[in-house]
């Protein structure tokens, strides 16, 4: 096999140029747009394939002081929010030619110097993008911050360098649907946390569009507590003992699948028929078609948006490390008024 020299005095006698031209060519893109330069360029770029060349990405990163790649950094127990998310990264990554390599933690990693990321005790990528699925510790946000390179958090509202969804929004949307097709008693189901010190974002943002939307429509809020890490059948029972004691509401937004879940089951083990009955809608990760089996009307995290913004702000970050940037709240897109929403029974 030839080595790059060797290589590099082949393409340049085919091509009539000097061996320093061709690797120039092939170490970065050339700005010049002549035609000429241009035709010589691809020309160059073909033979180097033809003949097996593939650039040092180490040396490239010497000269260039850049690594070409940014890194994601999350938990070990990461929900299918995720795939969508680095689905996002890594198509706006492609665009700019750069790609993205991916490190998981566990509890307590980030404790010693020994159990830490590798890309947190050295400088292996040009930036980082940090994605956790449940609330953030300040210990994690200290150590996280101290890796030295430009950096992005998804999933936490922070008033810079974050990039989240608009969970007030999404449930404002949520309700004002259900206030379109005529129903005027709504519940909320929410997570118990929100009043928990560090608690997820999420679950303060969802009661407070809620309760923006029920009190601009001037209707009174109710707002119950699910716990969702409960068993299958605690949460079943807990459903049914909800939907007993509250049955004059005719639709329920539930701020998670789990709870979502529980509730669809509980109706229908009371003989309910959603929609006609009782109208639910969930925010979840999942398809819109693929909870339990059954079709329904989600909200569903627009986390491949949400990361496609995460490697913007990201790629902003780099080229200007010491410039914060201001927090990009995702929105939600409207549920569709079928599968689990429809009209409330009149005679409720």
């Amino acid at each position: 096999m030839k080595n790059a020299e060797q290589i590099f005095q082949a393409i340049a006698n085919e091509v009539g140029v000097s061996p320093r031209t061709v690797k120039r060519t092939l170490a970065q893109p050339r700005k010049d747009t002549r035609p000429t330069y241009v035709e010589r360029a691809k020309r160059i770029r073909s033979l180097a394939e033809a003949h097996g060349y593939r650039p040092n990405a180490a040396a490239r990163a010497v000269r260039m002081g850049r690594f070409g790649q940014v890194a994601m950094l999350t938990r070990h127990d990461v929900s299918f929010q995720q795939f969508n998310l680095n689905k996002g990264v890594c198509t706006e990554l492609a665009a700019h030619d750069l790609h993205m390599i991916l490190a998981e933690i566990r509890p307590g990693d980030l404790a010693k110097p020994e159990t830490s990321p590798r890309l947190l005790r050295e400088l292996c990528v040009d930036g980082l993008i940090v994605h956790f699925a449940q609330k953030i510790s300040p210990a994690t946000l200290e150590a996280v911050s101290y890796s030295g390179v430009p950096l992005v958090w998804t999933n936490l509202d922070q008033a810079t360098d974050s990039v989240c969804t608009d969970d007030a929004q999404g449930v404002r949307l949520a309700t004002e649907t259900l206030l379109e097709i005529g129903h005027r008693r709504i519940g909320l189901l929410a997570g118990p946390h929100a009043k928990e010190e560090f608690a997820h974002y999420s679950v303060r943002d969802r009661r407070e569009g809620y309760l923006q939307a029920m009190q601009q429509a001037g209707l009174s809020p109710n707002i119950k507590e699910f716990k969702d890490d409960s068993g299958y059948a605690e949460g079943l029972s807990r459903a049914i003992d909800l939907l007993d004691s509250e049955p004059h509401i005719t639709a329920w937004i539930c701020d998670s699948d789990v709870g979502g879940g529980a509730i669809l089951m509980a109706a229908l083990a009371k003989g309910l028929k959603v929609p006609r009955d009782l109208s639910v809608i969930m925010f979840h990760n999942l398809s819109p078609n693929g909870s339990m089996g059954l079709p329904i009307s989600a909200m569903a995290l627009p986390m491949q948006k949400v990361g496609a913004e995460a490697a913007r702000m990201l790629l902003r970050k780099i080229a200007n490390p010491q410039e914060p940037q201001p927090c990009c709240k995702v929105p939600f897109s409207a549920p569709p008024v079928i599968r689990t929403i429809g009209p409330p029974r009149q005679n409720k």
